[in-house]
């Protein structure tokens, strides 16, 4: 059996050494080159579990990646090139320094709506229904309103990528140029998200790009087969989805399933761990689960 674990930001060292304590005693823990030959048909016996992260938050640097290195433990990181040269933050981490109730007015406005409308739902779940040029608009129609400056750059530096990347035991993935949600865009602009992202990583690096995580990555809601043509065209290997499930031979490498598990104690992570994709139904008995939401504020926002 094979899982893959995703992380995003990490601030608690401690933490961090638990969980990957934690995952040590039940799997082994191999590099993302050994999960391709396992897709590929090698064959396995045992538990294994490939690391990956997402975005490339400062806390990777700061806490993340001396955690690994001490442990020896090999992971895979996934950049925005664009964000990382440029040194700005992602849209969704200037979103949740805005106040919720003044940044969903901006958007009801932008979208010509009412914005009691959109009362009940997470301000992240309304943006992640919306095209990336939509949610840079609002984002600067909110700093103009309320004076509000960009906020401080939380990733983490050029530099710093150049220097992981000589480190063996950190491999680098694409994440699209600016962490759009590619099923809402119109072809032209996935197509240069996901084809700039691997070609301008690729410079940055002096080496070619083969793998790739979708931003949020939810199959069928985030990507569909045009994001997967794309990336098959432009010779990416594997291409990693956040679907929970694990990962068996001959599997779609182009929508590989990850556990995210970047909070939560060591009883929730196995609880995530054993569950699998039944976890998010699980989780969401009481609550308005992710794709619900979306799919309902998709019908709030469309034109009659």
């Amino acid at each position: 059996m094979i899982k893959v674990a995703n992380f995003h930001d990490v601030y608690d060292a401690s933490w961090l050494e638990e969980v990957l304590g934690f995952l040590k005693k039940k799997y082994k823990l191999i590099s993302i080159d050994e999960l391709k030959s396992f897709i590929s048909g090698a064959n396995y016996i045992g538990n294994y579990c490939h690391i990956t992260i997402d975005d490339g938050d400062r806390t990777f640097y700061e806490v993340m990646y001396p955690v690994l290195k001490k442990h020896n433990i090999p992971a895979t990181l996934f950049v925005s090139p664009k964000i990382i040269a440029e040194g700005v933050s992602y849209w969704f981490q200037e979103v949740l320094q805005f106040d919720q109730k003044c940044f969903k007015q901006i958007i009801a406005d932008y979208l010509h709506l009412d914005a009691r409308r959109f009362h009940r739902y997470n301000i992240m779940h309304i943006c992640k229904t919306m095209k990336i040029s939509q949610i840079n608009d609002v984002i600067e129609y909110y700093r103009m309103q309320y004076n509000h400056e960009s906020g401080i750059h939380q990733n983490i530096s050029l530099d710093q990528l150049k220097e992981i990347y000589k480190d063996s035991l950190i491999r680098i993935g694409a994440h699209t140029l600016t962490h759009p949600i590619l099923a809402n865009e119109d072809e032209s602009v996935s197509e240069y998200e996901i084809v700039e992202s691997l070609r301008e990583l690729s410079d940055i690096l002096g080496s070619e790009i083969l793998y790739f995580a979708y931003p949020n990555g939810i199959p069928g809601l985030d990507f569909g087969d045009r994001e997967k043509k794309i990336l098959l065209k432009n010779g990416c290997e594997l291409a990693f989805s956040t679907f929970h499930s694990n990962v068996k031979p001959y599997f779609d490498r182009l929508s590989i399933p990850r556990f995210y598990i970047s909070q939560g104690n060591i009883e929730t992570i196995r609880m995530k761990l054993f569950f699998g994709k039944y976890w998010e139904t699980m989780r969401n008995f009481k609550t308005k689960g992710e794709k619900q939401a979306r799919l309902e504020i998709r019908k709030l926002t469309l034109k009659e």
